[in-house]
């Protein structure tokens, strides 16, 4: 079984981060059923692929980074 949408993608490079991580967030609860509900029928083998995988991870604020490199202090 071959399942493609784009509505991930959409939400990526939509307006809005935040909605777009918040909806992101509630399709991983739904594709985590699915597979579950899929595994129950018999597929054994899941192969998920994404490109905007990266708006889940904590947002990092400007002037957030250290300003020097642990160690020698350099860049």
């Amino acid at each position: 079984m071959v399942v493609r949408t784009q509505e991930i993608d959409a939400l990526g490079e939509g307006p809005s981060l935040y909605l777009a991580r918040k909806l992101m967030s509630d399709i991983i609860g739904d594709v985590r059923t699915a597979t579950d509900r899929l595994s129950g029928l018999g597929f054994r083998t899941f192969v998920y692929a994404a490109d905007h995988g990266h708006i889940l991870l904590p947002e990092i604020a400007p002037g957030a980074l250290p300003r020097s490199r642990p160690g020698n202090g350099r860049w």
